[in-house]
């Protein structure tokens, strides 16, 4: 049974290398050492490549999802001979990327695997056919074409395709229908509107798809009802609300989304101890008072057991005493419910 040369383990599939020993290696083993432009043989140190039986073995080593193998595997293919590279083509259009020769039936072959394959095709192919294919298949692939070719028909159907091609779409071509078409898909994409075209109804469009939009509202169209709509969809949106907004009954729904360290974005004014106690009823004290708790002192601590006996369950590490539990029980017997076990018994007696 062979054994690896690297991991000196036996069995497994062995990969040749085209040394004039042919060393054999598991594949894992020699991407790994060859990830570094280690392009020798870890045996001989002579300059190498891979040798695959067949395209479908090549195949079988790519990870589409792993740049760094398809860096060091896409290498090999202007090696191979045009009709492994159109298999390779039709297996990822993104191989294209690594072909140099490059011809227009290998990048029309990409572009209808994949449309975003539209960037690695040479200007020279970018036709306006090659182009609406490429849109068909994947409305960001916009980007990569020529703008003298971006018409109004081909804006409005990469739009269709995702909303995120507004991006890409001239600003004398967004209007106002293409921009609403564009949010409805992908709310956040409201960055990409001229501010002119930023009216009340396009903003509450946007918001409904994707309440972070309110980051891209402009103040002045800003509303009560926009506010409560965003902070109704999105854990991140307080920060964009108006102060003149923040009502105490918006910042509670917006403490709902366990949201990080966003209770910085309430009024200090509205974190009292009630406020806190909706928030623990609403279930999401421990996620709130975590983010809060290096500015809650005893005092505010003490008021908080009072009027929520749950509390008790969150309490910052450095209250968590059997004096601190006392005292929290003396005021509100409740929390005797939420008291660590290690100091319910004692707690208990004390009272009596």
């Amino acid at each position: 049974m062979s054994t690896c040369p690297i991991c000196r383990e036996e069995g497994g599939l062995l990969a040749e290398m085209a040394c004039p020993a042919k060393h054999s290696f598991h594949s894992a083993c020699i991407e790994a050492w060859m990830k570094n432009n280690n392009y020798t043989c870890p045996c001989c140190r002579i300059k190498v490549k891979r040798i695959f039986a067949n395209v479908e073995e090549f195949l079988k080593n790519l990870k589409p999802k792993c740049s760094v193998n398809y860096s060091i595997f896409g290498r090999y293919i202007n090696d191979f001979p045009l009709d492994w590279k159109i298999k390779c083509i039709k297996h990822d259009g993104f191989l294209l990327h690594y072909i140099d020769d490059k011809t227009e039936e290998l990048c029309r072959l990409a572009v209808k695997k994949n449309g975003s394959a539209l960037q690695n095709v040479p200007i020279e192919f970018r036709t306006p056919e090659l182009c609406r294919l490429a849109v068909e298949k994947d409305g960001c692939a916009l980007e990569s074409v020529p703008e003298h070719m971006k018409t109004p028909e081909l804006c409005r159907l990469a739009v269709e395709k995702d909303g995120r091609a507004l991006e890409s779409v001239p600003k004398g071509l967004k209007t106002p229908e293409l921009c609403s078409l564009a949010v409805e898909k992908y709310g956040c994409i409201l960055r990409c509107v001229p501010e002119k075209l930023k009216t009340l109804e396009l903003c509450r469009i946007a918001v409904a798809s994707s309440g972070f939009a309110l980051h891209y509202v402009p103040d002045h169209v800003k509303t009560q009802q926009l506010c409560l709509l965003a902070a109704r969809k999105d854990k991140w949106s307080l920060s964009d609300i108006p102060r003149v907004f923040k009502s105490r009954e918006l910042c509670r729904l917006a403490m709902s989304h366990k949201s990080e360290y966003e209770i910085y974005s309430v009024p200090e004014e509205l974190r009292t101890p009630e406020f806190f106690s909706d928030i623990i009823n609403d279930g999401n004290g421990k996620h709130v008072i975590r983010d809060f708790q290096k500015d809650m002192n005893r005092e505010f601590c003490l008021s908080l057991a009072k009027i929520n006996g749950k509390f008790v369950q969150f309490l910052p590490k450095k209250y968590e005493t059997l004096k601190f539990y006392l005292e929290a029980a003396r005021l509100n017997r409740d929390a005797i419910a939420y008291i660590p076990e290690f100091f319910v018994d004692e707690v208990e007696s004390l009272l009596e």
